[in-house]
């Protein structure tokens, strides 16, 4: 399996343009912590959902990549499992 992280924001846009070319994405996030309260949203991953087990994962670490916008306009432009 190959593992793309976006640790800066020219890395968020770059992956994001890869990742137009998936039709339906699975999406999984990790936490600083269960309780929702205070937890916050640390990583991100991405990966196709057209496959029984996906070979490129892409990791977004949330606390590095700068700017969130493009990345929260392309969550919100699919459909994701």
């Amino acid at each position: 399996m190959k593992i793309h992280f976006a640790e800066s924001h020219e890395a968020q846009l770059k992956f994001l343009e890869e990742l137009a070319e998936v039709k339906k994405l699975a999406l999984d996030t990790e936490t600083t912590g269960l309780d929702a309260r205070i937890a916050s949203c640390r990583l991100l991953q991405l990966c196709s959902a057209e496959v029984a087990e996906p070979d490129e994962v892409y990791i977004f670490d949330l606390w590095h990549i700068g700017d969130k916008a493009p990345l929260r306009a392309f969550l919100e432009s699919r459909d994701t499992l």
